[in-house]
């Protein structure tokens, strides 16, 4: 079948001002559900873009304003590195997602999907149906979990070129292992959507943010997202999207320029692990608007 890539590199800073408040800190909505449409965001918050010039690589090298690298990954070679392990092969919704679709080369994790009838993999066991996967810095065997990478407040920054089909629903996020907890809204576990893209039909210039806290269940679940025009072709070539997560407020930055900025949920205080995905959403309507077809 047809194949669509999503391709990225990253790089992860913290300022070494918020790391003494660790020690102190520590989908469709249901209950509550806000869209973000205006732009008073940008008279609330710091949306000011993080000075990363001379960023040391730890928190005794760091620059004049306090900021240094925690990670950066190029994905050079040609196997994911240490601090990324394949998401875990299950059946999503309506598609499979398969170790066999993610390589590592030219400088670039890529995450494939693909509509396959002699699909070969003994995990999955199936020969036909949508394939597709995703990295993140959490390692799962045999439903145990372990954490390779995860980060309370900073700054994050992923250089990504989106697949071109409007089948595809491809997502850099955050995800907290207490998200699912009930109470004490957003500050102990927030789903923080960097980007959420699902508009190459429609409104290529757009994309979505968006927070989730208190679970799934639509009982508690609470969200907010917003929808953005940037101006350009997001679909053409590399983009950079980006997060700054402050004690404050989330600031949301594609490109270089602010495009969001919000503090729902009272922001959240506790570490958060990194996830790249690219779902296959054929033949349904999005949370967005957006119609999306099989690719």
């Amino acid at each position: 079948g047809e194949k669509f890539f999503m391709k990225m590199f990253l790089r992860l800073f913290m300022a070494a001002a918020a790391i003494a408040l660790l020690s102190i800190a520590f989908s469709a909505c249901g209950k509550e559900y806000t869209r973000d449409k205006g732009d008073q965001w940008k008279e609330n918050y710091d949306i000011s873009s993080p000075n990363l010039e001379n960023a040391g690589k730890d928190a005794e090298h760091s620059n004049s304003d306090g900021w240094y690298l925690t990670l950066e990954e190029n994905f050079d070679g040609d196997t994911l590195p240490e601090t990324f392990a394949p998401s875990p092969h299950k059946l999503r919704k309506t598609e499979y997602w398969c170790d066999e679709m993610i390589s590592v080369r030219d400088g670039n994790a890529v995450i494939k999907a693909a509509h396959e009838t002699n699909h070969q993999c003994p995990v999955c066991n199936v020969a036909e149906g949508d394939f597709t996967s995703g990295i993140e810095t959490m390692k799962t065997v045999d439903g145990k979990t372990t954490p390779l990478f995860e980060q309370a407040f900073g700054y994050f920054e992923a250089r990504v070129k989106l697949p071109q089909s409007g089948g595809m629903w491809s997502a850099f996020w955050l995800q907290s292992r207490s998200t699912g907890n009930i109470g004490f809204e957003g500050q102990d576990g927030t789903e923080i959507d960097i980007y959420e893209s699902s508009f190459f039909r429609t409104d290529k210039t757009k994309m979505g943010h968006a927070l989730h806290y208190d679970g799934y269940d639509p009982k508690y679940h609470r969200c907010q997202d917003t929808i953005r025009d940037t101006g350009i072709d997001l679909y053409d070539g590399y983009h950079t999207f980006a997060l700054k997560w402050t004690p404050e407020e989330y600031a949301f930055y594609i490109d270089g320029k602010v495009t969001w900025a919000s503090d729902f949920g009272g922001v959240s205080k506790v570490p958060a692990y990194l996830r790249f995905t690219n779902e296959v959403r054929p033949n349904q309507t999005g949370p967005y608007g957006s119609e999306i077809r099989r690719f």
